[in-house]
């Protein structure tokens, strides 16, 4: 059979390292920003499952379907060895993010150069591996990136993505090769682990049918026997390949009927407005045409869809625009403008809220959608006459460059709940949503025990008209400030206390040490965590660290927060430690300030 021109020589891959470098470094500040009210506390810091890799984690992560609305069991593997690094705080998370995030802009390239090495193998390599890592750069520096590298959510995006970007590798060598059912079978086995992490790629068997449209239109152009097309082989390969995209899906409609709290249960046809949705979906796929091409005014959640407006007419007719451009082209461009068009709208069709009582088309959304716009724009860039070259390739550099500025703006929204909320707020097309996120953003700052800073947001959202919404925030204010316990007890420092006790009676000390420092970082004024965390640190045998924590936070705590017989009793386990231990002249020092206690 025949093979494609080499794609990746050493300049080829030293040129994909560059792209991943630059991409990581447009990101870089993201490794100092907070998590955000915003999946990050259903995932990460309020998961009470959640915790290094062990027996315990390991057999939630493969049974849970009530946590998500997903089944991800590889995706909470991720997370897991976020926490292995850092626990609960952010850094650790926010560095995997990064590092996903430039080995996918890699992988973006090194597909890009396969794809015009096998359909444009007549350009020069070194032009062709040129235009594959400008596109990848464009992709990599895309402002709707941001809301996937600044998330610490957004790890299950970069994890997929990896897997999903290295199945499409690996199809790409099936091809061709006479090896095929070797790489069709990595092929299957990436494709599955894709699934597993999160099921964003669920219609990647359309790019696969994509590549074989492809290859079909290239080899009906050669003479000869080669040129016979193996139509059964294929078709059985992408039973096989749609078979996990079933049970996926499966798994994704159980957990998503499952799921408890804030989630609410999918839409069905019998809920009605099955057509209305259907049009949605619609105008969501020919909105991801041109919203990369202008990302201004970019949110988490796009309001603008809950109802029929500009945005949603003119996806339509974008949509509508490209399929009468489909029809009117060459038979050569019609044939690999319509394979590109089945792998977008295959990669979209599970995230065009078919089952969404109220459907916001997120930036990341655009994640694999965008790289197939990138794949027509490479083969047009690739195929351009020689003597404009220099102008196209500057353009696209220009334009990558324009991208990376506006990216790094786009992701100081992410940088705290703040700040993001501030953004969902200002991007509201409705009052009714405004208030909405206002109320959370109240509840937010309420359950961390800053209620100042939630009277400055409740104040700042008096100009919407939604009532109801706004006299639930006001009367949870009030409540609060009559209560001092909540003010020395936020409700988020509660919780983090009683799940690290929990760990702790299960001897799990790791996860209830971090429990108990997050408890400390939501409320440090609350004694009854230090109080605790010290009696932790002692049976852990890390005394002078609860010394410590007495000496500082404990010994003059008000009598209403610490009592006297319980600074004894904390005192007296020290100093028993110590003695012990041998270490006499500490267990003194103890006893003594116990003795002072009246």
């Amino acid at each position: 059979m025949t093979t494609s021109p080499k794609a990746d020589g050493p300049r080829a891959w030293l040129l994909a390292l560059a792209v991943a470098v630059l991409a990581a470094w447009n990101v870089r500040e993201v490794v100092d920003f907070d998590f955000v009210a915003f999946d990050d506390d259903i995932n990460i810091y309020f998961n009470a499952r959640l915790g290094p890799p062990n027996r315990e984690t390991l057999a939630w992560m493969w049974t849970d379907t009530v946590q998500m609305r997903r089944y991800v069991p590889l995706g909470w593997l991720v997370f897991s060895v976020g926490y292995w690094f850092s626990g609960l705080s952010p850094e650790g998370y926010h560095t995997l993010g990064v590092v996903f995030h430039a080995l996918n802009a890699m992988l973006v390239c090194v597909v890009l150069m396969r794809v015009l090495a096998r359909y444009a193998s007549h350009v020069e390599p070194t032009w062709r591996n040129g235009v594959a890592a400008a596109m990848a750069l464009l992709w990599a520096w895309h402002p709707m990136r941001a809301e996937t590298v600044g998330w610490c959510s957004g790890l299950l995006y970069g994890l997929s993505g990896s897997f999903a970007l290295a199945s499409v590798l690996t199809y790409l060598r099936a091809v061709g090769s006479e090896q095929r059912g070797r790489w069709v079978g990595a092929t299957l086995l990436l494709f599955i682990l894709s699934l597993l992490t999160y099921p964003l790629g669920l219609g990647l068997v359309g790019v696969f049918v994509a590549i074989d449209i492809a290859e079909w239109w290239r080899r009906s152009g050669q003479a000869g026997p080669e040129s016979s097309i193996p139509w059964r082989r294929w078709a059985v390969e992408k039973i096989v390949l749609v078979i996990p995209a079933v049970v996926c899906a499966a798994l994704v409609w159980m957990a998503a009927t499952n799921a408890h709290g804030m989630w609410t249960r999918p839409a069905t046809v019998a809920d009605g407005q099955a057509w209305s949705r259907g049009l949605r979906g619609v105008a969501a796929a020919g909105y991801f045409l041109w919203r990369p091409l202008w990302p201004t005014h970019l949110s988490p959640s796009f309001t603008e869809f809950l109802r029929v407006g500009p945005s949603v007419i003119g996806s339509w007719l974008a949509l509508a625009g490209v399929a009468v451009g489909l029809a009117l082209a060459r038979p050569t461009w019609r044939v690999i403008g319509a394979a590109l068009l089945v792998a977008y709208l295959a990669l979209l069709a599970p995230l065009l809220g078919w089952t969404e009582r109220f459907y916001h088309p997120s930036d990341r959304y655009s994640y694999f959608a965008m790289m197939v716009l990138l794949a027509a724009g490479a083969l047009g860039l690739a195929l351009i006459p020689k003597r404009a070259r220099v102008v196209a390739f500057a353009t696209a550099l220009v334009l990558a460059g324009i991208w990376s500025v506006m990216q790094r703006g786009q992701l100081k929204i992410w940088r705290d709940t703040d700040t993001l909320m501030q953004r969902l707020v200002e991007t509201a097309k409705a009052d009714g949503v405004r208030a909405s996120h206002h109320w959370w953003w109240v509840e937010y700052h309420l359950r961390g025990g800053r209620l100042e800073r939630a009277r400055e947001v409740l104040t700042q959202a008096q100009r919407y008209e939604a009532p109801a919404v706004l006299e639930r925030a006001a009367t949870a204010l009030r409540e609060a400030e009559a209560n001092p316990a909540d003010r020395r007890a936020p409700r988020f420092a509660k919780a983090h206390q009683t799940w690290a006790m929990d760990f702790a009676r299960e001897g799990r000390p790791i996860e209830a040490e971090e429990h108990f420092r997050a408890a400390r970082r939501t409320a440090p004024h609350f004694r009854e965590t230090a109080f605790n965390l010290a009696l932790f640190l002692q049976h852990q045998g890390r005394v002078v660290e609860a010394v410590e924590l007495y000496s500082f936070h404990i010994a003059r705590a008000p009598a209403e927060e610490i009592s006297n017989d319980a600074r004894k009793f904390l005192l007296t386990r020290l100093a028993a430690t110590f003695r012990a231990s041998g270490e006499t002249r500490w267990a003194v020092a103890v006893e003594r300030e116990r003795e002072r206690i009246k």
